[in-house]
């Protein structure tokens, strides 16, 4: 990879870390449920439950990511980190 590639990787890595750090300071606080107390009714506090549920699996999977790409900006020329950095380059290709 050129040192240029090189540059673009970075940039992509540090731009969707930085997205998956606004993702994970979001859920933390739903999780503290600042804005969203729970209710008092029983069925309805299920529901709140179970979306915490979500919540957190969503935060799981972006702290994975954010470990793989912290792995891929200290060793970049690591050849089994080629699949997140395709990823990324793909994430950045559509926009997301």
């Amino acid at each position: 990879m050129s040192a240029p590639q090189l540059d673009q990787v970075k940039q992509l890595l540090t731009t969707r870390r930085n997205a998956l750090e606004e993702r994970h300071a979001r859920v933390a606080r739903d999780l503290q449920r600042r804005n969203d107390p729970l209710v008092a009714d029983w069925s309805d506090r299920a529901i709140q439950l179970q979306n915490d549920e979500a919540l957190q699996a969503i935060d799981d999977a972006a702290q994975d990511e954010l470990a793989a790409i912290d792995e891929a900006l200290r060793s970049p020329a690591r050849s089994d980190l080629c699949p997140v950095r395709d990823k990324l380059k793909l994430i950045a290709h559509l926009g997301a």
